[in-house]
């Protein structure tokens, strides 16, 4: 399912860690970011994990064997998408991760 010949490389950042200069929040400086990840349209039962206003968004659903966050923006198809829900997933046999990707909205 998430590997082999069905893996894409997508490049993206994550972003930077914020920091308070006298009382000021200036962002962080985004770092580079390149996973191979299986790109799955996103079911109605990965759509539910999210909340109500964010399951309109266009999205899709990955699965790495690299870990993937929330926050992280990664290029799929052409559009700057974010993940928005991430978690480890398992069968026992082949360690993974799964996260649900949303196009960020301009």
């Amino acid at each position: 399912m998430a590997f082999g010949e069905f893996n894409q490389t997508l490049v993206g950042e994550i972003p930077g860690t914020p920091t308070n200069i006298g009382g000021v929040m200036h962002p962080g400086s985004p770092e580079p970011l390149v996973i191979t990840a299986s790109v799955q349209p996103s079911s109605s039962n990965d759509l539910k994990m999210l909340p109500e206003g964010r399951r309109v968004y266009k999205s899709y659903t990955l699965y790495s064997r690299q870990e993937i966050k929330e926050q992280y923006r990664l290029t799929i198809y052409g559009d700057a998408y974010e993940c928005v829900h991430a978690e480890p997933w398992g069968n026992g046999i082949l360690p993974h991760y799964k996260a649900v990707m949303q196009r960020v909205q301009s």
